[in-house]
């Protein structure tokens, strides 16, 4: 029994230690589109934003610091990694509560779902096993629950981060949208303007000379 146990531990662990050690690191010659990173330069500057492309030679990105397209040759870079920093457009940070405000969580209960009946499914198979071999229908029982709970924890993940992805791109097309509307309308107060002073100005030119007095 012990040794059962000490098994489904062993290879509980192992799933749950590669659902979370995944993997940060960045493509330099196919990166990550709009991911947030860092990047290490050969030289040892750093520099932080949001990914626009990278064709291989050049890499170009939003810089946080400058908050315009920059670009790099990807000779000199030595790394890129992501970073939990979320960067707009603009590369301008978006807070956490904006982005969990956005999130749903359908993939993370779809994906969760389909993971606990497939370690279940899993549990079931290797249970009977174990079940006819030993006939200890506790250790059955526990294993089902172990896979079941594992599959559920690991799909789960998965389909967490893809809804925390989804929020930080709704996030971004959501301020895009209002600094579009925004620049719109301050278009469109410059045109009033502008039509106002050339109004004035035909009005001015419109009013009569007015003769000085003869002293």
């Amino acid at each position: 029994m012990k040794k059962i146990l000490l098994g489904l531990f062993a290879f509980s662990m192992i799933l749950f230690l590669s659902a979370c050690a995944g993997s940060k690191v960045v493509s330099i010659v196919k990166p990550e589109v709009q991911a947030s990173v860092r990047i290490q330069m050969k030289n040892g500057a750093t520099h932080h934003g949001i990914i626009f492309k990278g064709d291989g030679k050049h890499l170009i990105y939003v810089d946080a610091q400058a908050h315009n397209l920059d670009t790099l040759r990807v000779a000199d870079i030595s790394g890129i990694r992501k970073i939990n920093t979320y960067y707009d457009y603009q590369a301008d940070v978006i807070p956490l509560s904006e982005i969990k405000h956005l999130r749903k969580w359908k993939r993370t209960l779809l994906y969760g779902g389909s993971g606990l009946f497939l370690g279940a499914a899993a549990g079931t198979g290797l249970s009977i096993a174990l079940f006819s071999a030993s006939g200890n229908a506790p250790a059955a029982w526990l294993t089902i629950a172990a896979l079941g709970g594992t599959g559920a924890y690991l799909f789960g993940s998965k389909g967490y981060q893809a809804d925390f992805d989804d929020a930080v791109f709704a996030a971004r097309k959501e301020r895009a949208k209002r600094m579009e509307l925004e620049q719109k309308q301050k278009l469109e107060e410059l045109k009033k303007e502008k039509a106002r002073l050339k109004q004035l100005k035909k009005e001015k030119t419109r009013l009569p000379n007015k003769k000085q007095p003869i002293h």
